[in-house]
């Protein structure tokens, strides 16, 4: 790159001057503040209008909502079991506690972790498998066979049991927290 010229400070100032000056900047930033971007550059015009004409209509439940959370093998699978629940029980509408599978999930996940390291005390800090635990932490994610785990270990509640709360259904920052606690633990 024998062509390349750095930044001046001049230009990040004459840069900065058109931004702020910028009526449609300024809007743009509002909407960013406090939405998705993905959400504010969606065209829906941008997209074909679907034709959702089937020869054959599966009648189901409504989905369950995940949210922001990482439960969607969790939500698939109680999704299954629900229809089977539902279908024997003559019920139009049920859900299955997502929150509840989801806790006990958790609660599984901490336990392999503190287990872990408990079993790996020994090592030097910079063995690939205690780096490996540490670093990974807890996670939302899972599949079938974890569901059948924690069913078969705790069962299940219907959702008025145990509802969904903001945290439940928003989950980075909660795992963040737990992991951070869980870490502060290991280094002990």
């Amino acid at each position: 790159m024998q062509n390349a010229k750095a930044v001046e400070l001049q230009q990040l100032e004459t840069f900065q001057q058109k931004y702020e000056g910028d009526a449609l900047q300024k809007a743009m930033r509002h909407a960013l503040n406090k939405n998705a971007i993905s959400a504010i550059a969606n065209v829906e015009t941008a997209y074909p209008k679907n034709k959702f004409h089937f020869s054959i209509d599966i009648p189901t439940m409504k989905v369950a909502n995940q949210q922001a959370s990482g439960r969607c093998w969790l939500f698939a699978g109680l999704n299954v079991l629900r229809e089977i629940v539902a279908k024997k029980c003559h019920m139009e509408q049920f859900e299955l506690s997502q929150n509840y599978a989801a806790f006990y999930d958790k609660f599984e996940k901490i336990n392999y972790f503190l287990e872990s390291v408990i079993d790996l005390k020994d090592r030097p800090t910079d063995d690939r498998t205690l780096n490996w635990v540490l670093k990974t932490g807890v996670q939302d994610g899972g599949q079938w066979d974890m569901l059948v785990s924690v069913i078969k270990k705790y069962g299940v509640v219907p959702q008025s049991a145990m509802d969904e709360t903001y945290q439940s259904s928003h989950t980075r920052d909660m795992n963040g927290l737990i992991n951070t606690k869980l870490r502060q633990y290991a280094c002990k």
